[in-house]
């Protein structure tokens, strides 16, 4: 028989308290993102596993099921706005647990979808930008030169498609000339009087 995708649900019943409970989803959805299987150390998904372990008395499996059952609930319910969230609790779970579930989902869910509208523009953000100058003593076509360059690299950051699928990190480095970045200067200096008439 297949299981319920929301059968990790039970081991909330060893939560000492429904603030708890509350918690851990509101954290679920804030730092279950990635895969669950390998965590890189010190990740946020890795602490979020061990404080869950540590607090519920968990085994890693039993906390693997349970992160995995909040995701599927909060997944469908804050993107494909089920009108009928009980329904997709599994039948065997107990009833108290149930209603606690449902009343934070309820909650939680409005400030769920903000957050989750928030983080969602698909173009890249820029994490950290480097430079340095680099003299050119040859190239193909001419054996002895000296130009002067610029190396510049960008660490950009693109958000996941996926509720809970994990930022993609990217570097890009180029080279420019004197000329282009007088161009590229001069039409960054153009952007920020922009910006500065709109404040």
């Amino acid at each position: 028989m297949e299981e319920h995708p929301a059968s990790g649900l039970k081991h909330l019943a060893k939560a000492p308290s429904k603030k708890l409970v509350e918690k851990i989803f509101t954290e679920v959805f804030r730092k279950a993102k990635g895969d669950l299987t390998s965590p890189p150390q010190n990740s946020p998904l890795f602490l979020l596993v061990e404080s869950l372990k540590e607090a519920l008395k968990l085994s890693g499996k039993e906390t693997v099921e349970l992160i995995e059952s909040i995701r599927y609930l909060e997944k469908i319910c804050v993107y494909e706005n089920s009108s009928n969230v009980s329904s997709l609790l599994p039948s065997d779970l107990n009833e108290q647990l149930a209603a606690l579930i449902l009343e934070i989902l309820n909650s939680h869910l409005v400030e769920f979808r903000k957050e989750s509208l928030a983080s969602q523009p698909s173009l890249p953000k820029l994490k950290q930008f480097d430079w340095r100058i680099d003299v050119k003593r040859a190239s193909e076509s001419v054996s002895v030169m000296s130009v002067p360059t610029v190396l510049v690299q960008l660490q950009t950051q693109t958000p996941s498609d996926q509720l809970f699928g994990e930022p993609v990190d990217k570097a890009i480095a180029f080279e420019l000339n004197k000329q282009l970045l007088e161009t590229m200067v001069d039409g960054l200096s153009k952007i920020r009087s922009q910006l500065s008439a709109l404040k």
